[in-house]
């Protein structure tokens, strides 16, 4: 396992993850009703699971 093999998946991960987050936040902050600390909650951890779901899947494709 080489040194870019490990850091750059993990790079895009954090980087697709930063990205859908703000997206959701932003999503987020134009419905009042939506900003509950409950439903922050919620969003980000859908956010992690999206992002994580399409790294692996992404990963997947290239490894095989």
């Amino acid at each position: 396992m080489k040194f870019e093999e490990t850091v750059i998946p993990v790079m895009k991960i954090v980087f697709l993850a930063t990205i859908l987050y703000s997206v959701m936040l932003f999503i987020a902050s134009k419905f009042p009703s939506v900003s509950q600390p409950g439903t922050m909650l919620i969003i980000s951890i859908l956010a992690l699971i999206i992002t994580f779901t399409f790294s692996a899947f992404m990963h997947g494709k290239v490894n095989y």
